[in-house]
C-alpha cells in the first residue's frame, strides 16, 4: 500500500469532529493582571450582544471520551462553528493582535523566538539552498539513540519564544469562547487549525503555526526523511496543543499519528518542572524495544508519523506541548518509500511549493 487506506477519513473526521475544553496556561501575576484588563476592555463588546457575547453564553459540553473522541459533540460544534469564528474575529478587534512580519530576522516569526543557531542555519539555507548549508541545519538535530533514523530532537524555542506562545494561549483561555478538544485521544488542549469548527482561530497563533511549518518544519522534515516525503505529501497541516496533568489527561496510549511527519514542541518554561510524562517510541526494527525521550523547555521532537509512540503517566506538575501533523491533500499519508532517484533535491526541499493541480 502507498498510504494508510483510512487516513483521509480519519483526518476529515478529525477536522470536523473533535470535542471541548479550553487550554489554560497560567503565567503568574502578569497573566492575572492581563486577564483582568482584557475582561474589562471587553465589557463594551459584551454589551452589544454580538457574536462574542453569544459565544460566551453557549453551554459548552464537556469532553469525556478518552478513546475515539473524534465525533464527540459533533452537532454542537457544527451548529456553532460560524458563530465561534465570528466571535474570534470580534475578540481580535478587542485585542489588536498582530505579528509584524518585517520585525524579525527569523523568516517572519516573532523576534528571538527560534534558537539562534537554528534560525541562522535555516536562514542561510533558504538564502542559498545547497547540501553544505543543509548539512549545518542537519547537524543541529540529534538522532535519538537507537531510533534507526526515525526520530530527531533539537532545541527549537528560546525562553522568549515560549513566553510569547504562552501569552497568546493565555489570551485564548481568557477569551471565554468555547474551544474543542484537540483530537480523539486527548481531551485537554485546543485546535489551532482555522478550518475546523471549534478551533481557537486567534490570528497570531494561526500565522505562527503556518510560518513555523513553511520556514522550518516542512523543509526539515523533507531533509530528515527524504524517502518519505515527495511533492504534495506534506502540504496540509493539523496544529493543536495538549496538556497532561493529574486529574486530567495523565497519559496517552500507544498509537501512530495520521501524518507523514510530526513535530512535538514542549511549551513548559524553565522552572515549570513535572514528574514522569516522557515519551516512548517503539523500535521500527525490533518492536520489543522502546526508546524513551524526556522533554526540556522549548525542545522539539520530529518523527515519522508512522512511528508508534505513547506518553507515559505524568506523576506531578503539568506538561504542555504544541503538536503539528503534516500530511497530503485530503489526509493522504504516504508510507511507500521513494527511491533515491525519486527523492526531492535540496533545492526542492527548500522551496515553498504550490499545490499541484491534477
Amino acid at each position: 500500500f502507498s498510504s494508510y487506506p483510512t487516513n483521509k477519513t480519519n483526518i476529515t473526521a478529525m477536522k470536523l469532529s473533535i470535542g471541548a475544553l479550553s487550554f489554560f496556561l497560567a503565567s503568574g501575576a502578569n497573566s492575572i493582571a492581563n486577564s483582568q484588563q482584557l475582561m474589562s476592555t471587553e465589557s463594551s463588546s459584551d454589551a452589544c450582544g454580538g457574536a462574542l457575547d453569544q459565544a460566551r453564553h453557549l453551554d459548552m459540553p464537556a469532553a469525556t471520551s478518552v478513546t475515539k473522541g473524534e465525533v464527540e459533540h459533533l452537532e454542537f460544534w457544527s451548529n456553532n462553528g460560524q458563530l465561534l469564528r465570528n466571535a474570534w474575529k470580534e475578540y481580535e478587534g478587542v485585542l489588536g493582535n498582530t505579528i509584524d512580519d518585517d520585525s524579525s530576522g527569523e523568516t517572519g516569526l516573532p523576534p528571538k523566538c527560534i534558537h539562534p543557531a537554528l534560525a541562522t542555519a535555516v536562514n542561510r539555507t533558504w538564502d542559498s539552498p545547497n547540501l553544505k548549508n543543509e548539512e549545518i541545519v542537519r547537524s543541529l538535530w540529534k538522532e535519538a539513540e537507537g531510533s534507526q533514523g526515525e526520530l530527531y530532537t533539537t532545541q527549537l524555542l528560546t525562553e522568549e519564544g515560549i513566553q510569547w506562545i504562552r501569552q497568546e494561549l493565555n489570551k485564548v483561555s481568557n477569551s471565554g469562547i468555547p474551544t474543542r478538544r484537540p483530537n480523539g485521544m486527548n481531551r485537554y488542549g485546543i485546535i489551532l487549525d482555522d478550518t475546523v469548527d471549534g478551533a481557537a482561530t486567534l490570528s497570531t497563533l494561526t500565522i505562527f503555526c503556518n510560518k513555523l511549518v513553511d520556514d522550518y518544519v516542512r523543509p526539515i522534515g523533507r531533509m530528515l526523511f527524504p524517502d518519505s516525503i515527495g511533492h504534495g505529501d506534506d502540504f496540509e497541516t493539523y496544529p493543536f496543543t495538549i496538556r497532561y496533568k493529574l486529574g486530567e489527561d495523565v497519559k496517552l496510549n500507544e498509537h501512530r499519528d495520521a501524518s507523514v511527519v510530526t513535530i512535538n514542541i514542549n511549551l513548559n518554561l524553565p522552572g515549570e518542572d513535572y514528574g514522569g510524562s516522557s515519551l516512548y517510541f517503539v523500535d521500527s526494527v525490533d518492536p520489543s524495544l522502546r526508546h524513551n525521550v524526556t522533554f526540556s523547555p522549548g525542545m522539539a521532537i520530529v518523527h515519522r508519523g508512522a512511528l508508534r509512540h505513547a506518553a507515559l503517566p505524568i506523576e506531578a506538575g503539568e506538561r504542555c506541548n504544541l503538536v503539528i501533523w503534516l500530511f497530503g491533500e485530503g489526509g493522504h499519508v504516504r508510507i511507500a518509500p521513494y527511491s533515491a532517484k525519486e527523492q526531492l533535491s535540496v533545492t526542492e526541499r527548500w522551496s515553498k511549493q504550490k499545490k499541484l493541480l491534477f
